[in-house]
């Protein structure tokens, strides 16, 4: 799924600057909002991570406490500002259990309504469309629960592939090439 980005409002908190990329590349910094028709991403400053989340989406996800290792994350929310959910981005490859590394990895929470669940694609979509204009990653990488079939189709939905591999949780393991 590509979203049309000549349609979005992508802001900085000053003119975008360069800074060191995951791979050690120069690269962007993150935008403070990205924003389409219908939803937007705004990210959330250090600190701010490890809060409580809006009504209706649930406590961030699980590695949030250690800002240090640069992760960025994003609230996401529709164009009305319904909260939607948390994207997270961390920089460092993930070794999996096949001795397999991948690039920076994704976690998503997210809400489950079915008001709402026809947007995360569309949420999940622009991060991926920006991280790829900017050249910031040649390869993303999540994982999902077995029993997640909605994160699953979402995921494939937006260009994730499986990898083979699961965790020693029994997650499933997928890859987004971005190249």
């Amino acid at each position: 799924m590509t979203t049309n980005l000549i349609q979005t409002d992508i802001r900085y908190s000053g003119p975008p600057s360069t800074a060191t990329a995951v791979e050690s590349r120069q690269v962007a910094i993150p935008p403070i909002l990205i924003r389409t028709e219908t939803v937007s991403l705004k990210l959330l400053p250090s600190g701010q991570m490890s809060s409580s989340s809006p009504p209706g989406v649930g406590i961030a996800g699980k590695g949030l406490e250690s800002e240090a290792d640069g992760t960025w994350m994003w609230a996401a929310s529709t164009h009305l500002g319904t909260p939607l959910g948390f994207i997270t981005l961390c920089p460092k490859a993930t070794t999996t259990e096949c001795n397999s590394s991948f690039g920076p990895q994704l976690e998503f929470v997210c809400r489950r309504d079915a008001a709402y669940v026809h947007l995360m694609p569309k949420v999940i979509g622009v991060l991926i469309d920006w991280l790829r204009i900017h050249d910031i990653c040649m390869v993303l990488y999540t994982d999902h629960a077995e029993t997640d079939e909605q994160l699953a189709k979402w995921l494939i939905a937006t260009g994730f592939l499986y990898t083979g591999c699961r965790s020693s949780q029994g997650k499933r393991q997928m890859i987004c090439l971005l190249s």
